[in-house]
């Protein structure tokens, strides 16, 4: 009988919140990948120009630092929410299945805050850099462009680590399936 309930209940509680931060978390993996790509792109442009005409292109070292924050900045979302973040497991694998499923919520509380704490920091800096006007050496870029990535990537990361706290990510994941 509760077997019924449960399949008759349909998905599990709270999906509608989980898919969502699922896909947005996807699709920010998207943007790192096409962040990635930009940054290889601008370096093989001035490889070629360098040996094509004999002169690099103006920018180079802006625009590729701002693919790396970039690339580095909106894949951390997917990795908290997928769980799939460096992980050395070799003791609590010897722990017992419930205190594991403790830990790991208390883990997701602790990425969470200190998620928090770096998106605070982040927001400080980037009004900062903001007020002040900062820009990149070369192509006068704004310096805070370079924050937005970041604040975006951490921002989004929080709800993704928090995703543990309702079930482990594998089952996070299944339930963003349809």
């Amino acid at each position: 009988m509760a077997e019924s309930e449960a399949a008759a209940a349909g998905p599990r509680r709270g999906a509608w919140i989980v898919r969502p931060v699922l896909r947005l978390c996807e699709a920010s993996a998207l943007g790192a990948a096409v962040a990635l790509l930009f940054g290889m792109a601008v370096v093989l442009a001035d490889i070629l120009t360098r040996r094509l005409v004999a002169s690099p292109l103006t920018g180079v070292n802006d625009l590729v630092q701002l693919a790396v924050v970039a690339t580095a900045c909106l894949a951390f979302p997917l990795a908290f929410a997928r769980g799939s973040h460096v992980a050395v497991e070799f003791l609590t694998d010897r722990l017992p299945a419930p205190l594991r499923r403790g830990l790991a919520r208390l883990v997701a509380v602790a990425e969470a805050a200190l998620l928090l704490l770096l998106l605070l920091y982040g927001w400080r800096q980037f009004e900062s850099r903001l007020a002040m006007g900062d820009v990149s050496p070369t192509l006068g870029l704004p310096i805070a462009l370079y924050w937005l990535p970041y604040l975006f990537g951490v921002a989004l990361s929080v709800p993704a680590a928090l995703l543990a706290l309702r079930a482990g990510p594998a089952d996070a994941a299944s339930d963003a399936r349809p």
